[in-house]
């Protein structure tokens, strides 16, 4: 997908003797990680406090803990490497509705543009159908069950601390984490959606 992407800017610039401005696509990336250390740090720190005590069974509950932070960490760089693919896709999309209403004006020959957007169009449809969606349509659906079953633990765990004048971190981390995770799933979808409008629009 990425050598496709890659090929399709090559095949922009020759036409066009311009570079795309992807700032926001390196924007997006620093977010989702800077995002994603930041949560992990206050999560750690959460269940370090948490489940500190000087008994054996510390150990075992945050190697658990850890491993739940360790997958949420994954999951979140995997899709924002989605997020990124759908926003330059976008991007390039958007880029072939600004050339051929500028056409004229840049003195493109026809023949030259129709190529070009054929080809980088054909290329993207490919990227989305082939790519994307047969990698990471499994992923956002394994995702999305996740998030409910994490929703509902807690939900549950939230409850039995709402009484308890001390539980107000845990609920607040409990709200927080499905929040997250909420998050993912929505830049995924939004993304998804500002191709599809992009496409409807190239087509």
């Amino acid at each position: 997908a990425l050598n496709t992407l890659h090929q399709n800017e090559l095949s922009l610039i020759d036409l066009t003797g311009s570079v795309t401005d992807y700032r926001v696509v390196k924007l997006l990336a620093v977010v989702i990680v800077c995002n994603t250390v930041c949560f992990h740090i206050i999560f750690q720190v959460y269940y370090i406090t948490k489940t500190h005590s000087p008994d054996e069974l510390f150990l075992s509950v945050y190697i658990v803990d850890c491993t739940f932070m360790y997958f949420d960490v994954v999951i979140e760089l995997v899709l924002g490497l989605c997020d990124c693919l759908l926003l330059i896709a976008h991007l390039q999309l958007e880029r072939l509705v600004w050339i051929v209403k500028n056409r004229d004006q840049a003195a493109m020959s026809i023949d030259r543009v129709l190529l070009t957007y054929v080809t980088t169009y054909n290329s993207i449809a490919a990227v989305l159908g082939d790519h994307l969606c047969s990698y990471f349509g499994p992923l956002v659906l394994l995702h999305c069950s996740y998030t409910c079953l994490e929703a509902a633990i807690c939900i549950l765990d939230t409850n039995r601390h709402i009484i308890k004048i001390d539980g107000i971190m845990s609920i607040v981390a409990n709200i927080l984490w499905p929040l997250s995770d909420l998050k993912k799933l929505s830049a995924v979808f939004l993304l998804g959606e500002g191709v599809n409008r992009m496409r409807s629009k190239v087509t």
